[in-house]
């Protein structure tokens, strides 16, 4: 074997050795709406969610995280909570679907026993997300 061959063998048993070993179905439900990262970002960047550098430095434009999408999520995830007035009773959570996990903003959980809002609290967030379906159950999806 050639030496690069060894180094991307170690580089990928390294990566490997620091990934949860499998995700698996939890065992409980969540309720909600799987929400794609693409559109999160799309979103994200339509609507103010993009942080303002114009006022740091340049030595603290260099201390900024690289990854800007990760940043525009979570700006856009709590946008649209706020605006859906859900914040303080929602989050996002991974849920199987199609035997992938995807992100699913989960108005409820059978896990801890949260009580799935009434529907005229989905309206709004129904609005934001531009569906017309009222949220579903998915299975939980977790790390081992």
């Amino acid at each position: 074997m050639f030496p690069e061959h060894e180094r991307k063998k170690e580089y990928e048993e390294n990566i490997a050795s620091h990934m949860p070993k499998h995700k698996r179905h939890s065992g409980y439900q969540l309720f909600g709406y799987l929400i794609n990262q693409d559109w999160l970002i799309w979103y994200g960047k339509q609507n103010g969610c993009v942080p303002d550098i114009t006022n740091l430095s340049a030595k603290e434009r260099n201390q900024l995280p690289k990854d800007w999408d990760t940043t525009i999520v979570c700006n856009a995830v709590t946008k649209i909570l706020l605006e859906s007035g859900l914040y303080a009773n929602s989050t996002v959570m991974e849920a199987l679907y199609k035997g992938k996990p995807e992100m699913c903003i989960t108005i409820a959980t059978n896990k801890y026993g949260m009580v799935a809002p009434p529907p005229e609290t989905w309206q709004r967030l129904k609005k934001i997300l531009g569906v017309d379906l009222d949220p579903s159950w998915f299975p939980a999806y977790e790390d081992d």
